[in-house]
């Protein structure tokens, strides 16, 4: 759960979870046997939480768009929950976030 609905969309939170998922995403996409499925739902995961901030940044507090920007960040939080196992494995997500910000390529096997 993000917060209530009565109050704006947390972006600060809501872009610490979108990079998550991008690590995450990263991780599996460097995996020995990437999953497509996986990659897929968080690839869905992430748009989710993209249209949330962008919705946000469009609409007025209290509007249309910003409950939609609510039920948008919210699905997103929920795939997410049902996407990390208590055997997921922080390393190579933070490895691969590493990468994605140093610029550095990824090592060819």
């Amino acid at each position: 759960m993000l917060g209530r609905r009565d109050q704006p969309l947390p972006i600060r939170e809501v872009r610490d979870l979108l990079g998550l998922v991008r690590g995450m995403y990263r991780a599996e996409q460097a995996s020995e046997r990437p999953s497509p499925l996986r990659l897929a739902r968080l690839r869905k995961i992430g748009e989710g939480l993209t249209a949330a901030l962008e919705l946000a940044a469009a609409s007025p507090a209290e509007g249309v768009g910003e409950r939609a920007a609510w039920l948008h960040a919210e699905e997103a939080v929920e795939a997410l929950g049902r996407e990390i196992t208590l055997l997921e494995q922080l390393e190579p997500i933070v490895r691969e976030a590493r990468r994605a910000v140093s610029g550095e390529r990824k090592p060819r096997n």
